[in-house]
């Protein structure tokens, strides 16, 4: 499996980085798998995923979502979630640039499964598919009013401040068997 990282410049000045695995033959690529990740992850957490993709003669792509991994924003900032749909539907525009001959399927995780499904209704000509994991659909399940309201106090208050630490590290890994 090969594997690169570029920049691309969004309209208004702002970096995405972007990784991108492919098989080692490349001769007999059967399409492209473009990764939406989750809340407070990054495209490197992806290589496990894009190993297995690239097993199966597809090249992948993985941008790190504004505010997230190495791309420009504050880190984990959701000013706006159209942010993150007009990011990605850029990123997947710019691959169909390259690989203009081949499908296109949407991986979408938690956070990334919802931009994912928002991103495929409204580009749905220029995808073959989607593929969801975990995707984050409901946001309001079983949260009261009163948790609602105090969030949207806080974000208000103080939309930067690091309210509770969601660092990768503090979860424990899954090991592979």
């Amino acid at each position: 499996m090969d594997s690169s990282t570029a920049f691309l410049k969004i309209k208004n000045g702002r970096n995405i980085f972007l990784r991108s695995w492919y098989p080692d033959d490349k001769s007999d690529l059967k399409g492209i798998i473009l990764i939406s990740h989750g809340y407070a992850e990054h495209s490197g957490r992806y290589n496990h995923t894009a190993e297995f993709f690239t097993n199966k003669q597809y090249a992948v792509y993985a941008p790190d979502h504004y505010g997230h991994g190495r791309s420009d924003g504050i880190k984990a900032d959701v000013p706006n979630f159209n942010i993150f749909v007009s990011d990605l539907l850029f990123t997947l525009k710019e691959i169909k640039k390259i690989e203009a001959d081949k499908p296109i399927y949407l991986f979408g995780h938690s956070m990334g499964g919802a931009i994912a499904i928002i991103l495929a209704s409204q580009a749905e000509d220029e995808i073959k598919g989607l593929i969801l994991s975990g995707a984050a659909i409901r946001i309001d399940g079983g949260v009261s009013d009163t948790v609602k309201l105090i969030s949207k106090f806080m974000a208000k208050l103080c939309p930067t401040c690091l309210w509770l630490s969601l660092e990768s590290k503090d979860y424990p890994k899954i090991k592979k068997s």
